[in-house]
């Protein structure tokens, strides 16, 4: 199975409501970590994922109402966090992304995400985006330390990207770099049809 195929994750729950995921851990899983589509009221906490073929945490295809808190996804090939299509109302907060091999959070906003919030994360030596935000709007990203990403090539990536977004809020983010050598040497991005952002 290719690592994309999220339906292959080492925890994987579709249309479910009111699930709670606690406490687990998943090591070197040949996709996804742990996947979530569809559904509600799902909260995932207290979990690590580590060195997994494909992204840490996949919420799509339409979750509401969920909350990602307090978990690590370390060393993953994909994103820590992966947002995919139509999640919505989302809470995304007190978590740590780190060394990842894509973004510490991405896909924000595509295929449809909407009023999520994006908060108090570490994403950190990633090796592109700290967090990555394209293609949607009404998303809350406050508070998050964004350090030392774009590890796959210096300056090609910065911490934070709005690209064609819109009505995102955007606040009191740290961003930065602590290497003796910076590779994120740009902080927020705004490209595309961003509009109407804060």
């Amino acid at each position: 199975s290719k690592w994309w195929d999220y339906t292959f994750s080492g925890v994987h729950f579709v249309d479910c409501r009111r699930v709670r995921i606690a406490n687990v851990s998943v090591l070197r899983w040949p996709s996804d970590g742990i996947s979530v589509q569809r559904g509600s009221d799902v909260q995932v906490t207290h979990c690590q994922v580590h060195d997994c073929r494909g992204h840490g945490y996949h919420p799509g295809s339409g979750l509401g109402r969920s909350i990602w808190s307090s978990n690590i996804a370390k060393g993953n090939v994909g994103d820590g966090f992966y947002f995919c299509a139509r999640v919505h109302h989302c809470v995304c907060s007190d978590n740590i992304f780190n060394e990842n091999g894509q973004n510490g959070i991405g896909g924000v906003g595509s295929g449809g995400d909407h009023h999520n919030v994006i908060s108090n994360n570490v994403c950190a030596y990633n090796q592109q985006w700290g967090i990555d935000a394209f293609e949607g709007g009404e998303q809350v990203i406050t508070g998050n330390i964004v350090l030392s990403n774009s590890r796959r090539k210096r300056g090609a990536y910065g911490g934070i990207r709005l690209h064609d977004m819109q009505h995102a809020l955007v606040q009191g983010n740290r961003c930065g770099d602590d290497q003796k050598q910076p590779s994120q040497t740009r902080g927020i991005v705004e490209s595309g049809n961003s509009d109407h952002n804060l």
